[in-house]
Parts: structure tokens; sequence; C-alpha cells
């Protein structure tokens, strides 16, 4: 029985003794950053240095580092300090501890770098301009040539001139904008980029009344009519020359006048001439086809102008053809010139054309015909299409704002003077004609004169254009020119020349307005005294403005406020 008790006892033993015990669980002892990024940031890269277990992220140029968010992707279990999620500021290196499973650590170093910029290679002259001259005077810049180019009145004192100069943004100017310089000879003017790269440009300023230009061609009036080209003294209106394309017909043109040359699109003809201002002789003539009412602008020595469909440039030395550009089925209106660009309309349609190359740069599509110039000021075109009048970005034709007026501004065209625009409109109704003044950034209307309740100084004359001097607008009004006070828009002064009608658009030159009429008289009135010259030139209607040169060899145009461009 004993033996049975210790047989069975044993088994129990042995049985307990050989039952499996649980294995113990092992933790992870993994502690490397998976994967890591900047929340928010795009276009952010990251590398790694194992030997110095350092991340290094690059993040865009402006992002502000010192409040950035921490991504981090961890092996399971594993815990970070500072954790995933964290808004860190890494402006020095941050150190990051992850902690594994098993208790132990590792830490990694991170860092954060901006992206350096790459340095403005842009070194381009702007503008040059003398402010302190008084009308200010703007230098032409050909982008090409790097010739900077600008005429001033004979009394300049050209050894003592300040240019202001604006040029490319990060880039600088040698000598500085401001500084006095001696321009009796050519002065050189080094542009600096960013980067260091440079572009030097020549600066050459002429005296209106250089030798190369006769004491006869100051104080004259040019005027286009019935096929003539005619120069008037501008203080008697005696009659200096004539020129005779030999083809009869209205002309809606101006002549437009450059380094004693004059530049007369006389429509019929379908031709623009070179002519000698002082003794009216040819110098060379080129076929445009008919060219309407566009007027020639000269810049850099090349001359602008529209024909027909096309807008040309022409060389002024040569009058050979440069290059065309189709501006659709036709071009009423007169190239603007500025900084590069050929602002002119065509059909419905605005262009802007590299003057240089001819190439559209881009084109603003309205509902109407264009029949006025496009007029620059501030960075800012501005012209009229049928009913509205718009205020477009000259550098990429996005709308700025517009106005509809209800009726139709046509050959009107707008002027701009500090910061303000004036435009006429009307639709050959005695009961709708007006004036109006806007803020030209904004388009904020300032003032409005109702033209139709002044039918003694006001008629149907939409087609003259106005003109600001010294704070006042003068605009034609069937036999008067009126003057206007450029703040509020009352009527100043009244000027009548008689019984003889007119539709153009006045001159300003030394304090006398300048203007042709409807039975072919050029006319001179004194702003101060309203004294008065008249002379008969034709038998046929002016029905385009003139241009002056003043006793300083100042050139006068009728829009935008005496200036051709």
């Amino acid at each position: 029985m004993k033996t049975v008790f210790y047989l069975t006892f044993t088994l129990i033993v042995l049985v307990l003794s050989c039952k499996v015990s649980e294995p113990e669980t092992v933790k992870s002892t993994k502690k490397e950053i998976t994967s890591l990024q900047i929340s928010g940031i795009a276009n952010a890269t990251t590398t790694y240095d194992e030997p110095t277990k350092t991340y290094t992220i690059t993040v865009p140029t402006g992002t502000n580092i010192k409040a950035l968010t921490l991504a981090l992707n961890l092996p399971t279990g594993a815990t970070s300090v500072p954790a995933s999620g964290s808004v860190l500021d890494f402006t020095n290196p941050v150190v990051c501890t992850i902690t594994a499973e098993d208790g132990s650590t590792q830490k990694y170093t991170i860092k954060v770098v901006v992206q350096t910029a790459p340095k403005s290679s842009q070194k381009q002259l702007l503008s040059f301009s003398f402010d302190e001259l008084n009308p200010v005077v703007k230098a032409t810049i050909n982008q090409t040539t790097f010739g900077i180019t600008a005429e001033v009145p004979s009394t300049t004192n050209i050894k003592a001139l300040k240019p202001t100069i604006t040029v490319s943004d990060k880039a600088t100017v040698s000598p500085a904008s401001g500084v006095s310089q001696d321009f009796t000879n050519p002065v050189s003017y080094t542009v600096t980029a960013e980067d260091g790269s440079k572009q030097t440009y020549t600066a050459t300023i002429i005296p209106t009344n250089s030798s190369t230009l006769s004491s006869s061609y100051f104080s004259t009036v040019y005027a286009i009519n019935y096929g003539k080209v005619y120069a008037a003294n501008a203080i008697t209106g005696e009659k200096k020359w004539e020129f005779d394309s030999g083809v009869a017909g209205l002309s809606q043109s101006s002549p437009t006048v450059s380094n004693g040359i004059v530049y007369a699109n006389v429509d019929n003809s379908r031709t623009l001439y070179a002519i000698d201002a002082t003794t009216g002789k040819q110098k060379w003539s080129i076929v445009i086809g008919s060219a309407y009412n566009s007027i020639p602008t000269v810049v850099n020595g090349v001359v602008y102008i529209g024909g027909f469909s096309r807008l040309y440039a022409i060389n002024i030395t040569t009058g050979k053809e440069i290059w065309s550009f189709r501006v659709g089925n036709f071009t009423a209106s007169s190239p603007t010139v500025n900084n590069g660009v050929v602002y002119v309309g065509g059909d419905n349609d605005l262009y802007a054309i590299d003057a240089t190359t001819g190439k559209q740069k881009w084109v603003f599509k309205t509902q109407s015909d264009i029949f006025s110039n496009p007029c620059f000021d501030n960075g800012l075109i501005y012209f009229g299409s049928g009913s509205d009048f718009h205020a477009i970005d000259a550098t990429n034709g996005n709308a700025k704002w517009k106005f509809n007026f209800g009726g139709n501004l046509y050959y009107s065209s707008s002027t701009v003077n500090k910061e303000i625009v004036y435009v006429r409109s009307g639709t050959g109704d005695v009961n709708f004609d007006r004036l109006d003044a806007f803020d030209g950034l904004t388009g904020k209307q300032i003032w409005v004169r109702n033209l139709a309740n002044s039918p003694n100084l006001f008629s149907r004359q939409r087609l003259s254009s106005p003109i600001v001097n010294n704070d006042i607008v003068y605009i034609g009004s069937l036999t008067n020119i009126v003057a206007l006070n450029a703040n509020t828009g009352n009527v100043v002064k009244t000027y009548s020349q008689g019984q003889n009608p007119f539709n153009t658009s006045p001159v300003i030159c030394d304090n006398n307005i300048y203007m042709g009429d409807y039975l072919g008289n050029l006319l001179a009135i004194n702003i101060i005294t309203g004294e008065l010259w008249m002379v008969e030139y034709s038998k046929y209607r002016f029905s385009s403005e003139v241009c002056v040169v003043s006793k300083t060899g100042e050139i006068k145009y009728s829009s935008p406020s005496g200036s051709q461009n």
C-alpha cells in the first residue's frame, strides 16, 4: 500500500514540474524618427545626417520660423519631447528626445533653414526727369540703346541740373538721383542690380535753341488744313511758309514737332511727311494708308502713327518702316508712348505694343469703337469708348475703374493734371453736354459741369478736348473758349473770338490760346488781356489742333495738358 502511495505522489510531482511557464513580454527599443515635417509649409525639403543625428528642414523664403508646428511619426510606443504637434521657435536648432517603449532614449537635432532668395538681376533705369523745371521735363529712355534724351528750354542752366531718377526695385544708380550734374556733355549713369550686375545709360540733354535750329523756328504755330501744312508766326499770325501735299481734303490729324522737324499726317494723301520746321522743305515721306485723325508721336528716334488698320514705327532719319502691327480694321486713335510701350486704340480694343519690337504685350477689349487718344498718368491708361470711360493698369491691361456717361465720348480725349482726370462727353444734343472731373486713382467723381445749362457758353463741341494750365481748365465751345476752375468746375472766364465756330481743342503757349476755326482762320487769344489776332489761311475749316513752339523752344500740344505724352 505504501508503494502505491509513493508512486502516485511521484507522478503528481513530475506532472507539476513539467508545466510550461508563460514567457515574459519584451518592450521595444525603437526610438528613431520615422518621418517629420513642418505642418502647413509647402515646398519644404528635409535632409538627414546620421553621424550627428541631425535633420535639416529648408523652408521657402519669407517663412516665419519663430512659430512652426513640428509633426513627427514615431515607432509604436515611443514618445517625444517636445511632443509632435508642438509650436516651436526654430530660430536656434531644437533638440528632440525620443524615448523608446523600453525607456531608452535618443536625441535628435532639428534645424530649420530659410531658403535664400536669389538676388535680383533687374537693373533698368525707369524714369529720368527734371522736376525743378516748370513745366517738368521728362526724358525719353531707350531700353535698347540705353540712351536718355531730354529737350530743355534755352534758358535752362544745363551745368547744374538735378535729375529725379527711378530704377528697378533693389537696384541703385550712380550718380544718385537728385545730385546736380553738368550736362554740357553727355553724362553716364550706372544702374547696379542687387546681384551686382551693372548697366550703363548715357544721358544727353539738348537745349531747344541749339545752333542747329534757326531763330525762325521759335514762336511758331504749325497747322494742317485741307492738304496743306502751315507755319505761322505765333506773335502776329503772319504766314512763314506752307507745304502743299497736292491732295486736298479734310484732315483731323495734328502736326508734331521734334528736333526741328515737323511730322504731318495729311490724311487724304494717306502719307506721313517729315518737313523742315524752319524752311518748310520736305525731308521724306512714307505712304501709310488713311490715318484718319491719328497724330504722330516721336520718341527715341522713332515716329509712331496709326494708318488705317495698322500701327507703324518709322525711323525719323530715313523715313523707313521699322515695324507695323495690325490693330483691327481701323484706328482713329493716336498712339501714346511711355516706358517703352505704345498704347493705341483699334476698333473696340486698346493695345499695348512693345515700342522696340512691335510685339503685342496685352489687349483690353471694350464694347464700342475707340476714337479718343489714350492718356498715361501714374501707371494708368485713360481712354473713352462709346459712352464708357476706362482707367486700366498700364502694365497688364487690367481694369481699375470705369464710368458710364450715357452719352458718347467720341473724339474728345481726356486730360490729366495733378492726378485729376477731366473728361468731356455728349450726345450731339444741346441738352446733353458735360465736363467731369474724376480722382484718377479711384474714379470718384469730384465735380461735374452740365454744359447744356449754359447754352451761351457751351454747345455741341464734344470734339474739343479739355486742357489744364495753371489750375484752369480750358475748353472750346462753339464760338468761345471757356475757362473753369480746375478744382471746382466753376466758370472763371469766357474768351470770345467773334461769330466763327470751331470744334478743335485749345493749345496754351506763352499765355496765349491757339486754335483754328470753321472758316479757315488761325487765331490766338491772350489769356490775360483777351487780345486777339486772327488770320485767314484757307477757305476750309480747321478740323485738327495746332502745335506751337514757344519763344524758348518748348513744344506745346492740345492734350494731355500741353505735352505730347
